[in-house]
């Protein structure tokens, strides 16, 4: 399992081994001071010889270490336009259903003597005379 780990991050799994050696480390130094000075002083000489070999790296800043993770930002200038207007809201048609249909297109009142709907009833049909 051990090869497993090696082979898909060995930067992940080293930075895992020297957390847990720092964690021993003060396990081992309890409450006493002589100790934790101990650890003090090992952890800034430490500290001073990363950062000897590291300021070459350490000039270019936070824009070195965000270029790693997302790429450089191109110098060019960038522009931003006004987008097209779209109307969105209550701008066009819904499929009507056979129901809607039928009751825009319905029948419509007819005479009930010559069953034709042409705006007149039994009262006003022509065949009354």
């Amino acid at each position: 399992m051990l090869n497993f780990c090696e082979k898909r991050d060995p930067k992940k799994l080293k930075r895992t081994r020297a957390w847990i050696e720092f964690q021993n480390c003060m396990n081992r130094a309890g409450e006493e001071e002589e100790k934790l000075d101990s650890v003090i002083t090992g952890l800034q000489l430490i500290s001073s010889s990363i950062t000897k070999t590291t300021d070459t790296d350490m000039e270019q800043g936070s824009a070195h270490r965000a270029n790693k993770f997302i790429g450089p930002i191109p110098d060019k200038e960038i522009s931003v336009k006004i987008p097209n207007i779209s109307r969105n809201k209550g701008c066009g048609s819904w499929i009507k259903s056979s129901r809607e249909i039928s009751i825009k297109a319905g029948k419509g009142r007819t005479c009930c003597r010559c069953n034709q709907a042409v705006g007149h009833n039994k009262r006003s049909c022509p065949q009354n005379n």
